[in-house]
């Protein structure tokens, strides 16, 4: 397919190389392109998905789903990984013996709570959007935001998150080396 490249990124991660293009079809359609290259067996592997650009932003809200789950089972510190898998796959109800809590339910099992998830929903009672993923979407608005003088303060209300939070995005995002 002859297409003109607009954009390219990647990531390397452990052996895989994973390649972010976007580009233009011919026929002037806009696609995302993720190529995954991984040595298997003394050569290669590539593999490769085609998405429409008009689909790439629910696939990116799909992305932050998972990872936000990713980011739930990463913080069952009191369950090891392999039970907490045999436990999914079992259909098992209930968590370790040892706990007296009142339990949580996480990818259909029963867990009791951590102090860790304590945390997060008394933050989440000040600041509803604490711990959750940034989109592309929120980091936009805030660079516009930051550039028109938005205090931090302000910006903690207007993206219902702890000004720590607001703070460490900026530095992320280096707005202060862009704009000051």
């Amino acid at each position: 397919m002859g297409h003109k490249s607009l954009f390219s990124d990647h990531v390397n991660i452990g052996m895989n190389e994973y390649i972010f293009n976007i580009v233009m079809s011919i026929d002037e359609c806009f696609y995302l392109i993720i190529a995954e290259s991984n040595p298997t067996d003394g050569r290669l592997d590539h593999k490769r998905i085609r998405i429409p650009i008009e689909n790439a932003r629910g696939l990116r809200d799909a992305l932050n789903r998972s990872i936000a789950k990713i980011d739930k089972i990463d913080r069952m510190k009191f369950v090891s990984r392999s039970s907490l898998l045999d436990n999914v796959w079992r259909g098992i109800e209930n968590g370790p013996a040892e706990h007296k809590e009142e339990p949580k339910t996480e990818l259909g099992v029963k867990f009791s709570k951590s102090s860790n998830d304590l945390l997060y929903e008394e933050q989440r009672k000040l600041y509803p959007q604490a711990y959750m993923p940034w989109s592309v979407d929120d980091d936009e608005r805030l660079e516009k935001l930051f550039c028109d003088g938005i205090n931090t303060k302000e910006l903690a209300e207007i993206f219902q998150r702890n000004p720590g939070a607001i703070r460490s995005r900026i530095k992320k995002l280096e707005l202060r080396e862009k704009y000051d």
